[in-house]
């Protein structure tokens, strides 16, 4: 691709960080959107969230 070495090392130094961000976004908007269907759909315990 013509990029510089220096450049390569470095991108490939952050990527595994960014990733990381990435799937915590994506696993915390899973457990928000279960939560809120379950809620909608009036199957939440309710007793479970006010402990």
């Amino acid at each position: 691709m013509g990029l510089p070495i220096t450049l390569v090392a470095l991108l490939i130094s952050i990527e595994p960080l960014i990733d990381m961000g990435r799937t915590a976004l994506n696993v915390n908007d899973s457990m928000v959107a279960g939560t809120i269907t379950s809620q909608l759909m009036h199957q939440a315990d309710k007793s479970i969230f006010d402990k």
